[in-house]
């Protein structure tokens, strides 16, 4: 065989040389995040942090959006939305809507339905419109 092949044989194949350093544990660009509504009990923390691909585990509340950053959101959400999916370079929209207080997943669900029939309206209009598009959400 080849004397300067260092890797082991792993299912009929040699393993990349740097294999032992792949994986969650060994790869710090990794990021593994966890969600949830409740807080990380101390007993999970501590049992999580025991496995080697946990060890730096970390918990981090995360508040919903909330007040005028909420409305600044569904804006912002809705912008994307129709920029992308619409294709159009401008997009004025002017928002006079509750969004609400808490939890966010009811309004993304909204918007998103939202988002959805705009761009399905724009999308019956001809191509040269949509250079620049006002919307108007009440």
């Amino acid at each position: 065989g080849d004397s300067k092949s260092s890797g082991a044989i792993v299912g009929g194949t040699t393993a990349p040389r740097n294999s032992s350093k792949r994986g969650i544990s060994g790869d710090a660009t990794i990021i593994t995040i966890f969600t949830s509504n409740y807080e990380l009990e101390t007993s999970s923390l501590e049992t999580l942090s025991r496995l080697e691909m946990f060890q730096n585990l970390c918990a981090v509340m995360v508040e919903a959006v909330s007040g005028r950053d909420r409305h600044s959101f569904a804006l912002s959400y809705l912008n994307q939305r129709l920029k992308e999916t619409v294709r159009c370079k401008n997009v004025t929209i002017n928002l006079d809507i509750d969004c609400g207080e808490g939890d966010t997943r009811p309004l993304v669900r909204y918007l998103r339905m939202l988002s959805f029939y705009i761009c399905a309206l724009l999308k019956q209009q001809p191509q040269s419109d949509f250079g620049s598009v006002d919307v108007s959400v009440t």
